[in-house]
């Protein structure tokens, strides 16, 4: 995990990442831990990134 001054503004940007197989339960899981790590902190969760490898 990265966490750093956000590009614009006084906010802070964390970045974590996880290898995992992507499916629709696994999307909905991470997505649901940091949605509600954002509202537990007050921030905002702005979705995420995927890169191929394998």
């Amino acid at each position: 995990m990265t966490v750093g001054k956000a590009a614009i503004g006084q906010n802070y940007l964390a970045q974590a990442n996880k290898d995992l197989i992507p499916s629709a339960e696994n999307i909905a899981a991470q997505r649901a831990l940091f949605e509600g790590l954002a509202l537990r902190f007050g921030g905002e969760y702005d979705g995420w990134e995927a890169a191929v490898t394998r």
